[in-house]
């Protein structure tokens, strides 16, 4: 098998990491990278830190128990937890998505943003969670239609207490 491509290690131990590979990887300048010694060589990944947080489920839960509204908290690589809505914990989160959650901007889509790359769950509204200033990842709730039904203002401003909830505790 021939690699595809050849970098060389520099004297201070550096590897340059190609453009084409960093962008498909969505590698950014800080982001940290873990590396594992394999049988047959190194592997390196993006290290994400894994937000393990049970009470995030549980008002998650609260919320769908309430107001029937399907909707999930993730980071901007992935889903932690949801609840009315088929997306698994772990799933990536499509690169669009991404995006809007790196903004920190909450957002009431007028037009087709879906969750995963599999365009099958579109996002009605995006609610940034608000995180410590020493956490470089951005979080953020999703609200999602349910069938025909819309999302009410009801639901919104439910969600918005909901995510200050979040906020309080993991401050």
């Amino acid at each position: 098998m021939r690699p595809a491509m050849i970098r060389y290690i520099d004297p201070q131990g550096r590897l340059i990491i190609p453009v084409e590979i960093r962008k498909t990887m969505n590698l950014s300048d800080g982001d940290p990278l873990e590396i594992r010694p394999t049988d047959s060589g190194i592997l390196l990944s993006k290290y994400t830190t894994q937000v393990k947080d049970p009470d995030m489920k549980k008002y998650l839960e609260i919320f769908y128990s309430v107001i029937r509204c399907s909707a999930a908290i993730c980071s901007e690589e992935y889903v932690i937890a949801a609840k009315g809505i088929h997306l698994a914990e772990g799933v990536a989160v499509s690169a669009q998505l991404a995006e809007h959650i790196r903004s920190r901007q909450p957002v009431i889509f007028d037009s087709p943003v879906y969750a995963t790359d599999s365009a099958k769950f579109p996002v009605d509204t995006l609610i940034p969670l608000q995180t410590s200033d020493f956490s470089r990842q951005s979080l953020a709730l999703l609200l999602f239609c349910n069938g025909q039904k819309e999302v009410t203002e009801e639901a919104r401003l439910c969600a918005r207490i909901i995510a200050a909830l979040i906020t309080a505790k993991t401050l």
